[in-house]
């Protein structure tokens, strides 16, 4: 087991620790281990949470496409006006 130890912390910075481990109810070293453990998974975290973003961002363009062309095909006539179907369907309600 490995023994952490800080120096160069002032009085005010080690109660503030203190106090936060407290609202988490954890002791001192508990919030230390949570802190070290957690930190050290984010790399993995930001990588997933990047991935995750940039397929989303993909999603959008591609609906926003997708709408574009809906609503030139309506435009052009080729499908009646989406209004007028949600119209209708409030209607048989």
């Amino acid at each position: 087991m490995a023994i952490v130890k800080a120096e160069g912390l002032t009085d005010e910075e080690v109660a503030r620790f203190d106090e936060v481990a407290r609202l988490n109810e954890m002791s001192r070293s508990e919030f230390i281990r949570y802190i070290i453990r957690n930190i050290s998974t984010f790399p993995e975290v930001l990588d997933a949470e990047l991935r995750m973003k940039a397929i989303v961002d993909d999603i959008v363009a591609h609906l926003d496409l997708n709408t574009k062309i809906l609503m030139k095909n309506i435009e052009l006539g080729y499908l009646p006006p989406i209004i007028e179907k949600a119209e209708a369907g409030n209607k048989t309600n």
